[in-house]
């Protein structure tokens, strides 16, 4: 059965056949007990795409860009060269990809892949730094952002405010001024 390849126009498609594409998975024919995989779902990787994961809570976004990142990941140099990923992960869950996953190995093996863990490099916030240490999640460094680095529209929506209410307008009126003096401030200067 030929596989299902998105994101791919024909004349891709006949020059490239498979190469620079990554696998999504399998396509899903028939309901409930009748229900069986087919064709592999391949994902082209090697002209720009935009891509967005929507669904409800635990309907499989965050596993199916987990699986883009290590499809990624696991490409040959040649094309893996030209792309990069960044995951900002507000949930806590990539960190897990440094290692191989033990739980689904026989999963994995139906699927014939392979279990193992992936070169990949986490931040965490600088100020939950020791919240992730007690958790003993795995990291490689932190990150902040500067009060400074956010606009006035950044810190209204921020706070939630109406930019044309009293406290959004005095909230614009003093970043703005802040922004004017070209040094970097912080919480205490804003306040």
């Amino acid at each position: 059965m030929p596989e299902i390849v998105v994101g791919r126009d024909d004349e891709d498609l006949k020059k490239y056949k498979e190469e620079g594409t990554i696998l999504l998975g399998k396509h899903m024919v028939g309901t409930g007990e009748d229900a069986h995989l087919t064709a592999p779902v391949l994902m082209d990787v090697i002209r720009p795409h935009v891509i967005t994961l929507t669904g409800k809570r635990g309907s499989g976004k965050s596993y199916t860009l987990g699986v883009i990142v290590e499809e990624l990941s696991s490409l040959e140099q040649k094309i893996k060269k030209n792309l990069c990923s960044l995951v900002i992960d507000t949930q806590g869950i990539f960190w897990t990809m440094k290692f191989a996953n033990e739980k689904d190995i026989i999963l994995l093996k139906d699927w014939g892949l392979k279990s193992k863990g992936f070169d990949v490099t986490v931040y965490v916030p600088s100020g939950q730094a020791k919240i992730f240490e007690s958790a003993n999640v795995e990291f490689d460094g932190v990150f902040s952002i500067r009060a400074s680095e956010l606009t006035a529209e950044d810190w209204i929506i921020v706070f939630g405010l109406d930019p044309n209410k009293p406290l959004g307008i005095l909230l614009q009126r003093v970043i703005d001024g802040l922004l004017k003096t070209e040094h970097a401030f912080d919480i205490e200067d804003i306040i």
